[in-house]
């Protein structure tokens, strides 16, 4: 044998090396069929020659693929004519025979001969056939035989041995399946029963699971740019087949097997684009809005792995493939899972009962008798559960709690809104998510996943507070548990270190995202109190603790509101107007929500105030926006110095106005601006407050200052006169006692002596202030001496025109023009004249009408048809007194020493007020009250802690009202009644007042009045001889606290009424107790629709008829004219209706 030589010796030549040549292996054309004849002889099987056979079924695919996808119409006619003849030929003549013959015999013998190739062809050639048959309604039934013919048992075999085969033959399972999804899918299903009642040959669980598994990556599935199809993808055809066109019984049999639904699902993400969104396509369709299925079948495919699988779907980049106008599989996928996922109906979501765990939402406390001695209250804590979910909540709904802590919501914007979705749906599963999710941690970071989490929190407290917190109809009686509460307003991540790094954080956006985090939560916690306001008012007491306790628990959460004050000074810079305003906007907010909590911080706002005005002022170049910005900074600095007790409304800044003066200023420079409208609301009320400028007339003499300034701003005079006039008004408020004498000597002097002149002579009293301070302008401001003058003398004739005391007017006039001669200055008439004839007195004056002290006169009628005739006036002291225009109670009492306090009316007065009918009188009103009990507290009198105890009680029952409305004076009058019993430790009722003390931190204002009329009138006295001293005492409250319809509808609903006309009667009474009780029922008269309750839900016309029978003639004529008055002032028509007209409405003769 010879040795093999290299390659550089084979040929020495430049000559290349013969390749061999590649084989392209022609393909003839295919035949032209033009009779049904040619079909048949193209389908004769024969044994010994099985290729020609497969070549023939090549040529006959090509003739149904020209039905199929054939462009020209009238070809199509005529070829499908030819096959309806051939397939008529093919129709068996015997019950023994099978449709198709030829072909079928073909088809076994390629499978017991193992012939796959012909096997395969045979196979997809019926399932091509099939598709044909289905496009055409002629030859509907040819496709029912041919059905028939497969459903036979030997094809079935052979359809059962195909599907078996080795995962490597996908070339013969394939048509395998193609000819079942034909099979089942025939005529909308008609065979699809048929198909899976035979199911051990056609869908075997084992098998078709196993197919469901042969995946391929996507690079195998795509081929010169065609998409071939795999094993699974056609598994997965015929599986939605069944799903789609079987009825109920069959589609539950397959949803059961959790192997097909786990294995349809698992390979989701590396499925082609399309077999995806035909799966969600068919799951959605045909089987979650599927109203026959049961819904515990539904739920086979909403395991927590199949919506784990479906949801890696967002993480599919489709953004290459996808055509313009076309929704992405990750738009549908997110579709398929908000319905899966938020529709209790379809599946997975479980009905919850909101923020009540499972387990607590039926369960109910006895309510005990409050009035009982033995009773003790001791609140959430006699509800056992109630403390049991700090640190874990267990839940309904398993599945989706699971799942979403899977979910990275922070770095996909489609899983956030999935989560968010659940959470409104089923509300339990958020406070359970976050106690879970331990690795959650909110540590300022400026990154990306900060700002996802920061993201997600923001939503997640913006999430609504389910009705009723979960109930279906109505509240019950024991409110969530405080930590579910907690975790849906302020999520446990939100503590209060990181919350204070965030804001002191020397970055913007950190700083922004923390500050309006925050704004939300307490928009959420204010919707959360008023819930629990509502269900207070059904079921009692339980609720207000509860959202006392939430109050407290919130801001132990979040930082204080003196830190974000701090925060605005120091962090926050003055140019950055958007932070600024959302920082201010949060405090303003955290006041308005908690104004008691706010109050304790005891800080003044003045500063901060009158650095806004003067940035505004210095502004009034800038852009519309940012001025915009400015002005809604302002507005929320000027709503907390609403609610600000401390606030300094006439101290001046260094070289700045007083921010009282300049409001006006800013009210004067931007008359139609629509954000100053809330500074003229302030003003009004500032100046209602403190009286320096009277309302008395049709148009205040505020509206006449705010006219002389702004036409000393026209004539660029402004700032003499804001000065000069600031400074008359904060003169004033330091000795406005001085200047009440001043006013009153000069009305001696004109033979006007009044004891009140404030109150009775129309007049601003700040005039006698303003003539006096004018006297020290010639000689220090000699420049600026003869604006001034002006000014004063157009606001003197002014104050003329609108009505005040032309008298004392004239008298300072005279004073005025005497400095002027002493002076020797002169002003020139026209410039006082174009002042005040400028005036129009037809405007719109800036006091609104219902805020003047007349038109409450005249609102203030109780009753009407009440004649002025002593006749129909029982008592005439019966009336409930008006409330003050002032209320200096407020304060009096911070001078004082303790034992002053106590042993004046000073903590009587103070507690009334929480009954005022405005809301800034009340919020002043619960500050003061708290800072007396401490001040109380930290003395040595011997009573401090009975008097602590009482006022810290009587803030918490104020606290847990309704801020919108004052609190019931049958709370106000007892608490001031008790003041004087705890500062004598011998009166009757020391040890029962004590005792009710001890009762619990707060008090049902509406069984105040049956409580003590059970403890005086159904139990012993604490003395031998104290009943009737009691029972006196008891009436005189009675008496005392009944003033609005409010406290009437509590007389009514505890039946105070009827409990005190039985005591009339009763032989113990005595003729004063009488006399009390009947001017009770007159008080009840003077209140609105008091009468007309007393008449239709007490029988008191009946009562008196009776009484006026009884009684001796002494008092008989008190009775009849009682029984007048009631008559006169209920409301007739319904009185009459209520009688069926047998109640006359006049005296009785």
């Amino acid at each position: 044998m010879g040795k093999k030589r290299k390659n550089s010796e084979v040929s020495a030549s430049n000559e290349p090396k013969e390749k061999r040549r590649k084989v392209i292996k022609e393909v003839s054309e295919p035949e032209e069929i033009l009779t049904a004849r040619h079909l048949r002889q193209l389908l004769v099987f024969s044994q010994e020659n099985p290729s020609e056979i497969k070549s023939n079924i090549r040529i006959f695919k090509t003739f149904l693929d020209s039905i199929l996808y054939g462009e020209d119409e009238r070809l199509k006619i005529g070829r499908i004519a030819l096959l309806k003849e051939y397939l008529d030929s093919q129709k068996p003549k015997h019950e023994d025979h099978v449709f198709l013959h030829e072909l079928v015999q073909a088809w076994s013998f390629a499978s017991q001969t193992h012939n796959d190739l012909l096997f395969s062809a045979v196979t997809a050639f019926l399932a091509l056939l099939f598709r044909v048959i289905s496009g055409q309604i002629d030859l509907r039934d040819h496709g029912f035989l041919l059905g028939r013919t497969i459903l036979q048992f030997s094809q079935l075999r052979l359809l059962s041995r195909g599907l078996s085969t080795p995962s490597y033959k996908d070339f013969v399972i394939s048509p395998c399946l193609r000819l079942l999804t034909e099979l089942v899918s025939f005529d909308g299903g008609a065979l699809a029963g048929q198909t899976y009642s035979r199911r051990e040959h056609t869908f075997d669980v084992k098998v078709i699971s196993n197919l469901l598994h042969q995946n391929k990556s996507k690079s195998d599935e795509e081929t010169e740019g065609r998409r071939v199809q795999t094993i699974r993808s056609t598994a997965v055809r015929y599986l939605l087949a069944h799903l789609k066109f079987q009825i109920e019984g069959p589609k539950i049999d397959i949803l059961k097997n959790a192997n097909i639904v786990r294995s349809l699902l698992q390979y989701l993400r590396d499925d082609p684009t399309h077999i995806a969104e035909e799966i969600l396509t068919v799951l959605k369709n045909n089987v979650l809005l599927d109203g026959d299925l049961p819904r515990q079948t539904r739920s086979q495919i909403l395991t927590g792995r199949c919506l784990s699988a479906i949801v890696a779907l967002y993480k599919v980049d489709t953004e290459s493939t996808k055509t313009p106008g076309e929704t992405s599989i990750q738009a549908k996928a997110h579709e398929f899972l908000l319905l899966a996922c938020t529709k209790s109906a379809l599946g997975v979501l479980l009905p919850t009962s909101g923020w009540y765990p499972p387990g607590t939402e039926q369960k109910h406390i006895t309510e005990l008798d409050e009035e009982d001695e033995s009773f003790i209250d001791i609140g959430l804590d006699s509800v056992k559960w109630f403390n049991d979910y700090e640190e874990e909540v267990p839940v309904r709904n398993v599945i989706l709690a699971d799942f979403i802590q899977d979910l990275r919501p922070y770095a996909n914007e489609r899983e956030k809104e999935l989560i968010l979705a659940i959470f409104e749906a089923a509300p339990e599963l958020v406070a359970n998510y976050f106690f879970k999710k331990r690795s959650f941690e909110f540590h300022p970071k400026l990154t990306a996943t900060w700002i996802g989490y920061a993201s997600l929190l923001f939503s997640t407290i913006e999430v609504p507070v389910p009705a009723f917190f979960g109930r279906r109809t109505s509240y019950h009686s024991i409110p969530p548990p405080m930590s579910v509460m907690m975790q849906s307003i302020l999520p446990r991540p939100l503590t209060q270190s990181v919350l204070a790094k965030c804001l002191n954080l020397q970055v913007g956006m950190i700083n922004y995202f923390a500050i309006r985090i925050l704004t939300i939560a307490f928009e959420k916690l204010q919707r959360v109190l008023k819930m629990c306001k509502d269900a207070r008012q059904e079921h009692g007491s339980l609720w207000s603790e509860v959202a006392r306790r939430l109050v407290h628990s919130f801001y132990e959460r979040c930082p204080s509101i003196r830190e974000l004050i701090t925060i605005l000074h120091r962090n926050v810079p003055a140019d950055k107007l958007l932070r600024r305003e959302a920082m201010t906007r949060l405090i303003a907010l955290a006041f308005q929500v908690t104004p008691w909590m706010a109050l304790d911080e005891g800080f003044d706002i003045s500063s901060l105030l009158a650095a806004s005005f003067k940035k505004l002022e210095e502004g009034s170049e800038e852009k519309s926006e940012d001025r915009e910005l400015r002005l809604l900074d302002l507005n929320h600095l000027v709503s907390i110095a609403r609610q600000s007790p401390n606030m300094k409304w006439f101290r001046r800044p260094k070289s700045q106005p007083s921010p009282f003066m300049t409001m006006l200023k800013l009210v004067i420079s931007s008359p139609s601006e629509a954000s100053i409208a809330g500074l003229k609301e302030l003003l009004i009320s500032i100046n209602k407050e403190y009286e320096i400028l009277q309302i008395k007339t049709s148009y205040s003499s505020l509206d006449v200052l705010l006219h002389i300034l702004s036409r000393c701003q026209e004539n660029s005079g402004s700032h003499a006169m804001i000065d000069f006039f600031d400074d008359c008004i904060q003169r004033f408020m330091a000795r406005r006692l001085d200047y009440l004498d001043y006013i009153d000597d000069i009305a001696r002097t004109i033979n006007e002596p009044v004891s009140d002149p404030a109150a009775i002579i129309p007049i601003s009293i700040v005039l006698a202030t303003i003539i006096e301070q004018w006297t020290f302008v010639p000689k220090n401001r000699p420049d600026e001496a003869v604006g001034i003058g002006i000014a004063v003398a157009a606001h003197l004739k002014l104050s003329q025109i609108i009505g005040e005391d032309l008298a004392i007017i004239s008298q300072l006039q005279n004073k005025f023009d005497d400095s002027l001669r002493n002076a020797s200055l002169r002003l020139r008439e026209e410039d006082v004249s174009s002042i005040v004839s400028s005036f129009n007195i037809n405007k719109t004056s800036e006091i609104p009408l219902e805020d003047r002290p007349e038109a409450k006169i005249q609102n203030s009628t109780v009753a009407e048809g009440t004649e002025d005739s002593g006749e129909t006036e029982p008592l005439a002291t019966d009336a409930p007194p008006l409330e003050a225009e002032s209320h200096p109670e407020l304060n009096s009492w911070i001078n004082k020493d303790v034992d002053t306090i106590v042993e004046g009316d000073y903590i009587a007065s103070l507690v009334l007020c929480l009954s005022s009918a405005h809301f800034s009188v009340r919020q002043e009103a619960i500050a003061n009250i708290t800072k007396l009990a401490a001040k109380i507290n930290s003395s040595s009198h011997i009573e401090k802690v009975q008097f602590w105890l009482l006022l810290m009680e009587t803030a918490e029952t104020a606290k847990d009202a309704d801020n919108e409305s004052p609190l019931p004076h049958v709370a106000s009058i007892f608490a001031a009644r008790a003041v004087s019993i705890q500062a004598d430790p011998t009166h009757f009722l020391y040890i029962k007042i004590n005792k009710h003390l001890n009762k619990g931190p707060s008090w049902k204002v509406d069984r105040l009045p049956s409580y003590w009329i059970n403890k005086i009138l159904h139990n012993p006295p604490t003395e031998d001889d104290g009943y009737q001293k009691e029972v006196t005492w008891l009436l005189e409250y009675l008496f005392d606290a009944l003033r609005t319809p409010q406290d009437m509808e509590i007389y009514r609903a505890r039946d105070v009424f009827e409990r005190i006309l039985s005591l009339y009667d009763s032989p113990f009474a005595t003729p004063e107790m009488k006399r009390l009780i009947l001017r009770i029922v007159s008080r009840a008269t003077y209140v609105k629709d008091g009468s007309t309750t007393l008449v239709t839900r007490s029988g008191i016309v009946a009562w008196l008829d009776i009484m006026i029978v009884m009684e001796n003639s002494s008092v008989v004529e008190l009775l009849k004219r009682l029984r007048a008055r009631l008559l006169q002032t209920c409301d007739a028509e319904k009185v009459r209706y209520w009688s069926g007209g047998t109640l006359c409405t006049g005296p009785i003769s």
